[in-house]
């Protein structure tokens, strides 16, 4: 029956979700475990890669809407289910918006590695934002070790930042933050970029400390 079916769909989604807190198998994830999936089972649509019928999709996001009745033993079976995946979506959608956070930010080796361990043993699959948190921690490596910028972690550090005299940063990871061509021009050309009064906000890449002046090294 489409009833039989719809708590089947829910419940068969709660058990792959489940299920990665569990298994160490080297198997491809369960396509519902990424929020962009989760999010689009939620509000009725079928994500890329996902094979749910699309009209079972409807009519599920249609009744998740509408009053429970506690007297149904399928109907509360069906809401706790729905409430669980409602849940998690929530839960993946703040720990991306967190450690995307302390991937863009000034963040502590000790930090990143709690983070990557977080996410891995979390049922979210989320394989760039991993690799960006893996980034960072490479990034910090190479600056303890050498003369790297702290941003990218690959080039040489070549931009002096002002007044807090932090030497920190490739001209290119500058570049980038500069919002005119002719500050882009001084700095490669003079060596040289005073942000006073300037549309660019740009604060050091170690410190956070608004800058404002660069030079070139």
């Amino acid at each position: 029956s489409t009833s039989a079916a719809l708590l089947r769909l829910v419940q068969t989604h709660c058990k792959e979700i489940r299920s990665m807190h569990e298994s160490s198998s080297s198997s491809p994830p369960p396509p519902i475990c990424s929020t962009s999936a989760l999010s689009s089972f939620l509000s009725g649509k079928v994500a890329a890669g996902m094979e749910d019928d699309p009209l079972l999709m409807h009519a599920l996001s249609t009744l998740a809407s509408t009053h429970t009745c506690s007297a149904s033993g399928w109907r509360v079976d069906l809401d706790e289910g729905w409430t669980y995946l409602e849940l998690t979506c929530s839960h993946w959608l703040e720990m991306e918006e967190r450690m995307g956070r302390a991937a863009r930010e000034e963040t502590s080796m000790d930090k990143l590695k709690a983070l990557v361990s977080e996410l891995d043993q979390s049922s979210l699959t989320n394989d760039d934002l991993r690799a960006r948190l893996v980034s960072r921690m490479l990034a910090l490596t190479n600056v303890a070790v050498g003369d790297v910028c702290v941003m990218c972690g690959e080039r040489g550090i070549a931009v002096r930042f002002f007044p807090c005299r932090h030497s920190c940063a490739c001209v290119e990871c500058v570049m980038r933050e500069l919002s005119s061509e002719e500050e882009k021009e001084s700095l490669t050309s003079m060596g040289f970029v005073s942000l006073k009064g300037s549309d660019t906000k740009l604060a050091c890449f170690e410190c956070g400390r608004q800058a404002m002046n660069i030079t070139s090294l």
